[in-house]
């Protein structure tokens, strides 16, 4: 029987999921926007994003996310030159990640066939056990 603390868990996952959703969402908006303050050079803008991911992407559960704000912020701190380099590869990164867990979300288990495969052989193991 499940703890009190697994249902909890169990009821929030779908609400949880949404909300990493909507947050993908919102991220691509602001790759955008910092991609094109990127282009203009804009270090302030770029610190700015960086500074608030750093804070919001481990609480949606990408921490990654959060790890590359920490890391940029530091080198806009430190006035480091290497600032705008390593932006313009922090934002193809979270590009690529955000794209990349977009498209998991919209897979369904029907586009995996080796998955009913696993289901189809887990489920006759469990009937040769009874």
């Amino acid at each position: 029987m499940e703890d009190s603390s697994n249902l909890k868990q169990s009821a929030m996952k779908p609400k949880f999921d949404e909300l990493k959703r909507r947050y993908v969402e919102k991220l691509s908006l602001k790759l955008n926007s910092m991609s094109e303050a990127l282009n203009k050079g804009d270090e302030f803008f770029l610190a700015d994003s960086f500074h608030k991911l750093k804070g919001n992407g481990k609480t949606y559960g990408f921490p990654i996310i959060s790890e590359i704000g920490s890391i940029l912020d530091n080198f806009y701190k430190k006035k480091d030159p290497q600032f705008l380099f390593l932006a313009q590869k922090a934002i193809l990164t979270m590009q690529k990640l955000t794209h990349s867990y977009q498209q998991y979300q919209e897979m369904r288990e029907s586009d995996i066939p080796e998955y009913f495969e696993i289901i189809h052989f887990v489920n006759s193991q469990k009937k040769g056990a009874l």
